[in-house]
C-alpha cells in the first residue's frame, strides 16, 4: 500500500477535524468543496430521490455567505444545481466536466474534449436504453458528460448481464470509457480530467491560492481530489468504499457531515460585504395575482394563514429566503384585517416577506373573472368564441395593474429584481414607468400566446403589446408561443429586429431602441417530491387498494379542473370510439376521469358539467355489463395521496386538453409512475408535448377515431416498449424540474450574452405512423356524436 493511502481505521475522527478547521480559520479563509451523493445526502435506492434536507440547505447557504463553497459531484451540473437551489454556490458536474456558478457568465467551464466526445455517449445512450429495457431494476441515467447505469434495484443474477452489456457497448466506443461507484457503471470521456483536476482549476480560477482548501467526499471517484489537496488541503471520506484512502480524516455518515459543516457556521467570520455576482445576491421578488398562502377564518374569528402548495412555490421558497425575498400578491380577501399579521410573520414563517394586497369584490369580479378571465384566458386558449369583450372589464384590468405596480413602487428599490407572473399582471412595468419608479422586470406567461390572427382579435391589442414590450425579460412556456409573440410584434411594432437564431432567448429591438429578451423556458413539477411521496407506504397502500377494486383491467386515468380547454367531452366521445372499435377492450379497462370542481357559478361551466355528466351516463349506460363499468366519474378534489395513488395504478394517462399552456398532470403521472409501466397519451396542443413528443403517444384532440387508436395501441404495447417511453419521459421530466425552470428565467435575466443558451427546436407534429384497421363491428354512433 502506498505511504499516501490510509486504511479506515488509521484515519483522524469528527473532533480533530472540527479542531484542525476551528484552528485554521482563525489564520486563513477556507474553500469548501464537497460531494453531493453520501456526503450531503445519504444513498438511496433511487437516485432522484436523494434531497438536501432544510437543515443542510440553510447550512450550506450560510456557509457560502461566508466563504466560497463548491459542490462536486459527478451528476449532471443542472441536476445537482436543482438539487441544492442555492445560487452563491460553484456547481461541477460530470466529476468536473461541467462547472458554473451564477445565473450570467461570472464562472462556466466545459471541458472542449469532453464536448467532442458527446456524439459517442449519445450513442451509447441509445444502444444501452435498448439492450438494457428488459431488465427489471436497470436505470439508466443520462448526464451530459456522462452515462450512469446504476443496478441498485437490478436482481443479484442480473448484474453480471448488466455490466456484460456496458463493457459490449463500451468496446465499440474508444472515446469512452467505464468508471465504477457505489452499485454503478458509469461511461465518461476519455479524457484525463477528474474532480482533482477540476478542484485544482477552481482553486486557480477563483484565486484561492491562499485559503486552505477543504474536500469532503465518500466515493472512490473523490480519492481524485484527495490525492490532488495533498498536504496543501484537508481531505475527508465520509463512510468506508472498502478501499485504502488518501483522505486523513473520516466522518461515519452524511449527519457527521451535516454536524461538522453547522459547526463551521460558528467558527468562519460573517461576512463583512456583500460580493455582486451578475444577479445573485439582487433581491428578488415575486409578484402574482394570488399570494401562495390561502387565508381562513377560524370559529372564533381570527385568521389563519396556511402555506400554499404547489411546484411555484417549492421552488421560488429557497430563492426568495436566500436573498431577503419578497411575494406581492392579492390576499384573496378583501378584508383587510389580517394582513398585518401576515406581513409581520411571513417572514419568520417562510424565510421570505409576503406583502398583501386587498381588492374590492368589484374589482375582482371585473379585473379577474371579467377581463382576465373571460377575454385573455378564452382568447389565448384560441377559443374566440367564448370571449365576452366587455368594455367595461378593460379599465378595471388596467386599475389594478396600477394598485400592484403602486405597491411594487414603495416596498422594492431600483436594485430589485421583480418578476411577475402570469396574465393578469401584463401591464405591471408599464405601469411602474408611468409612476416613475422602473424596476429590472421580468414576466412568465404560463398559458399559451396566440397566432396573429387570434391575437389580432383583441381589441386592447395594441395596448396588451406595448405593455408587454416594457419588460426586460419575457418567458413563455412552448418556442411556439415565443414565436407567436414575435409574429405579433413583427406586424404590430414597426422595425423589428430579431437576433439570437434558434437559441433558448432572443432579443427583439424596436426602432425606438428598446431591447427585449424574449425565451422558452417549459415549466416543470418537484420531480422529487412527487416521486417521493409516490414511493410511501401511504400511495402504495391506496394503489393496492385501486387495484382490488378494479382486478385484471388496465386503469386508463384522466385529472382535469373543470375547464372547456380541457377537452373532456371529446375525450369521453373518444374513449366510447375506442370500445366501440376495439370490443376486447370491454371487461379490460376502465376510464377513471377526475374533475376538479371549478366557477360553477358560471353558466358556462355549469353547462360544461351537465354535458360531461350525460356523456358518463350514456355511455356506462351503453356498455356496462354485470361486473363492470367503463367509466368511474369522480367530480370533487382529491387529496394528494388519493392523487398518487391514482397516478402510481394506472397504466394509461389519457391527458388530451385542447389547448394548454403545459399541463403538469402529465408530468406529474411520468413522476409517479415508479414501476415505468404507464403509457401517456397527450395532447399535440399540450404545451408539455414538446419536450416529451418522444416518450408519448401524441394525439389531435378534435380525432376522435385517432385518440381512439391511441388508447388501443396503449393497451396493447409491449411491456419493453411502454418501459423504454416512460424512462424516457422521467428523465425528461426530472431534467428540466421546476428547479430548472427558475434558474433557467434567472439565468436568462442576468446573462450578458445570448451564446449563453443552447438552440432549441420549434416541435411540428408529424404524421402517426399507420394503425392497424379496427376489426369489423356493428357500428353505433358514440353518444353525444
Amino acid at each position: 500500500m502506498s505511504e499516501n493511502l490510509r486504511t479506515i481505521e488509521q484515519l483522524e475522527g469528527a473532533d480533530a477535524v472540527l479542531e484542525r478547521l476551528s484552528t485554521a480559520a482563525r489564520e486563513r479563509p477556507l474553500a469548501l468543496f464537497v460531494d453531493y451523493d453520501g456526503t450531503l445526502t445519504p444513498i438511496v435506492e433511487r437516485p432522484e430521490l436523494a434531497r438536501l434536507s432544510p437543515q443542510a440547505r440553510a447550512t450550506l447557504e450560510a456557509l457560502a455567505r461566508r466563504t466560497t463553497v463548491a459542490v462536486v459531484s459527478g451528476r449532471d451540473r443542472e441536476d445537482v444545481e436543482q438539487l441544492v437551489n442555492l445560487g452563491r454556490i460553484v456547481f461541477a458536474g460530470s466529476h468536473g466536466f461541467d462547472i458554473r456558478r451564477g445565473y450570467g457568465q461570472l464562472l462556466r467551464f466545459e471541458h472542449e474534449l469532453g464536448r467532442a466526445c458527446l456524439p459517442d455517449l449519445d450513442a451509447a445512450e441509445a444502444e444501452l436504453g435498448a439492450a438494457l429495457a428488459s431488465v427489471q431494476g436497470a436505470q439508466i441515467e443520462r448526464k451530459r458528460f456522462a452515462i450512469a447505469i446504476h443496478y441498485r434495484r437490478v436482481a443479484d443474477h442480473d448484474i453480471g448481464h448488466v455490466e456484460h452489456v456496458v463493457r459490449s457497448v463500451l468496446s465499440q466506443k474508444p472515446n469512452l470509457r467505464m468508471r465504477f461507484g457505489k452499485r454503478v457503471f458509469e461511461l465518461t470521456p476519455a479524457v484525463e480530467w477528474n474532480k482533482g483536476r477540476a478542484v485544482r482549476w477552481l482553486i486557480d480560477k477563483l484565486s484561492l491560492h491562499d485559503a486552505l482548501p477543504v474536500y469532503i467526499g465518500d466515493d472512490l471517484t473523490d480519492e481524485d481530489a484527495f490525492a490532488a489537496l495533498g498536504d496543501d488541503g484537508v481531505a475527508i471520506l465520509v463512510g468506508d468504499h472498502g478501499q485504502p484512502s488518501a483522505a486523513r480524516y473520516h466522518l461515519e455518515d452524511t449527519a457527521a457531515v451535516e454536524r461538522l459543516l453547522a459547526r463551521l457556521v460558528d467558527v468562519l467570520p460573517e461576512p463583512q460585504s456583500t460580493e455582486e455576482h451578475e444577479g445573485n445576491n439582487q433581491r428578488l421578488v415575486v409578484v402574482s395575482n394570488r399570494l401562495p398562502v390561502v387565508l381562513r377564518r377560524e370559529d372564533d374569528g381570527s385568521w389563519r394563514a396556511r402555506p400554499g402548495s404547489g411546484g411555484l412555490v417549492s421552488a421560488l421558497g429557497p430563492v426568495l429566503s436566500g436573498r431577503g425575498g419578497m411575494w406581492i400578491g392579492w390576499a384573496g380577501t378583501s378584508d383587510p384585517s389580517p394582513l398585518a399579521a401576515l406581513r409581520e410573520t411571513s417572514a419568520q414563517d417562510t424565510g421570505y416577506r409576503l406583502e398583501p394586497l386587498t381588492l374590492s369584490d368589484e374589482e375582482v369580479d371585473l379585473y379577474y373573472y371579467g377581463f382576465s378571465n373571460e377575454v385573455l384566458w378564452p382568447l389565448f386558449h384560441d377559443m374566440v368564441d367564448r370571449c365576452n369583450f366587455d368594455p367595461s372589464y378593460w379599465p378595471a384590468y388596467c386599475d389594478v395593474n396600477q394598485r400592484f405596480a403602486e405597491r411594487i413602487a414603495t416596498t422594492t428599490s431600483e436594485g430589485d429584481y421583480v418578476w411577475v407572473q402570469d396574465y393578469h399582471l401584463m401591464l405591471v412595468a408599464q405601469e411602474l414607468e408611468a409612476l416613475g419608479a422602473p424596476r429590472k422586470c421580468g414576466f412568465f406567461l404560463h398559458i399559451p400566446f396566440p397566432p396573429l390572427d387570434i391575437f389580432l382579435k383583441l381589441p386592447w391589442r395594441f395596448q396588451i403589446l406595448s405593455a408587454m414590450r416594457r419588460f426586460e425579460l419575457l418567458g413563455f412556456q412552448t418556442v411556439r408561443d415565443r414565436r407567436n409573440f414575435i409574429q405579433c410584434l413583427r406586424a404590430l411594432v414597426p422595425s423589428v429586429k430579431v437576433a439570437g437564431g434558434s437559441k433558448q432567448v432572443q432579443t427583439v429591438t424596436a426602432r425606438d431602441g428598446r431591447e427585449l429578451r424574449v425565451g422558452a423556458f417549459p415549466i416543470g413539477i418537484d420531480y422529487r417530491s412527487f416521486a417521493g411521496d409516490a414511493a410511501s407506504e401511504e400511495v402504495a397502500q391506496g394503489a393496492w387498494y385501486i387495484h382490488e377494486k378494479l382486478p385484471r383491467q388496465q386503469l386508463i386515468l384522466g385529472v382535469d379542473r373543470l375547464d372547456y380547454s380541457k377537452g373532456i367531452p371529446q375525450r369521453l366521445r373518444a374513449f366510447a370510439t375506442a370500445l366501440e372499435r376495439h370490443p376486447d377492450l370491454r371487461g379490460n379497462v376502465t376510464f377513471v376521469q377526475v374533475v376538479v370542481p371549478s366557477r360553477e357559478d358560471v353558466p358556462a361551466y355549469r353547462a360544461l358539467k351537465g354535458e360531461i355528466e350525460r356523456l358518463v351516463g350514456e355511455i356506462n349506460g351503453r356498455f356496462t355489463v354485470s361486473g363492470w363499468t367503463p367509466i368511474h366519474y369522480i367530480f370533487r378534489s382529491l387529496d394528494r395521496t388519493e392523487l398518487l395513488s391514482y397516478y402510481r395504478t394506472a397504466e394509461i394517462a389519457l391527458i388530451t386538453p385542447l389547448k394548454d399552456g403545459m399541463n403538469l398532470v402529465a408530468k406529474e403521472y411520468c413522476a409517479c409512475s415508479l414501476e415505468e409501466n404507464g403509457v401517456l397519451i397527450l395532447s399535440e396542443f399540450a404545451g408539455a408535448a414538446a419536450q416529451l413528443h418522444n416518450a408519448a403517444l401524441l394525439v389531435n384532440p378534435y380525432d376522435i377515431d385517432g385518440v381512439a387508436d391511441a388508447i388501443y395501441r396503449a393497451y396493447t404495447m409491449e411491456p419493453a416498449e411502454r418501459r423504454a417511453l416512460m424512462q424516457r419521459a422521467r428523465r425528461i421530466v426530472l431534467r428540466t424540474s421546476v428547479f430548472w425552470w427558475v434558474n433557467s428565467f434567472l439565468r436568462a435575466a442576468f446573462s450578458r450574452e445570448l451564446d449563453d443558451f443552447a438552440p432549441v427546436a420549434l416541435y411540428v407534429p408529424q404524421p402517426a405512423a399507420a394503425a392497424a384497421p379496427p376489426p369489423p363491428t356493428t357500428t353505433t354512433p358514440a353518444p353525444g356524436s
